[in-house]
C-alpha cells in the first residue's frame, strides 16, 4: 500500500518509507530512507513514483548484471542482446532470442545483485536453448550451480512487489 513507516527493498537493502504531503510528487533516496513527496496522494500516484524510483535503479543493476553473466558465455558467440526493462505481473524476465532482446521485469530492481544476475544468467540461457528443456537447465546448473538457491531466495521479496 506504500504507507508512511514502511519497510521497502531495494537491491535488496531494507529502506523506510518516509510518505509526506508537499508541493510536487517525487521520490529520492537518502541514507536508508526513501522520501515521497506528495501533492497528489492518491494510491495510483505512489504507485507511479514507486515504478520510477524501481526503474531508475534498474538503468544501473540490469546492464551491470548483464556484464556479469555474459562472459559466463565466452567462445558461444551470444549475441549482445537489447536490455529493456519494464513492469511485468506474471514474470522475472523475458527473451526474444531471434530479435535479441532481453526484458528484465522493474520488480527486480528491488532484489539483490545475486537474485538479479540468476534471472539475466536464466534469460541468455534462451539464447542457447529457446525452451525449458533439460539442456536449458543444464545450461543454467553449468554456469550458476547455485541457481536453485538463489530462485528459492526470491520469496522473501515477493511481499514487497506492490
Amino acid at each position: 500500500t506504500l504507507s508512511d513507516g514502511d519497510t521497502l527493498y531495494l537491491a535488496g537493502q531494507p529502506y523506510k518509507l518516509d510518505v509526506h504531503l508537499g508541493l510536487q510528487n517525487s521520490i529520492r533516496r537518502s541514507g536508508q530512507t526513501v522520501f515521497m513527496e506528495l501533492a497528489d496522494d492518491t494510491p495510483v500516484m505512489k504507485q507511479k513514483l514507486y515504478h520510477k524510483l524501481l526503474q531508475s535503479l534498474g538503468k544501473k543493476l540490469f546492464p551491470a548484471s548483464l556484464s556479469r553473466m555474459q562472459p559466463l558465455f565466452d567462445g558461444l558467440a551470444l549475441p549482445d542482446p537489447v536490455l529493456k526493462q519494464r513492469v511485468m505481473r506474471s514474470r522475472w524476465g523475458s527473451c526474444m532470442p531471434l530479435k535479441g532482446i532481453v526484458t528484465m521485469n522493474t520488480y527486480l530492481a528491488i532484489m539483490p545483485e545475486a537474485i538479479i544476475d540468476h534471472v539475466m544468467l536464466h534469460e541468455l540461457c534462451h539464447f542457447l536453448q529457446p525452451n525449458h528443456s533439460c539442456h536449458f537447465y543444464d545450461a543454467m546448473t553449468i554456469r550458476m550451480p547455485d541457481w536453485k538457491a538463489r530462485r528459492q531466495a526470491m520469496t522473501k521479496y515477493l511481499p514487497y512487489c506492490v
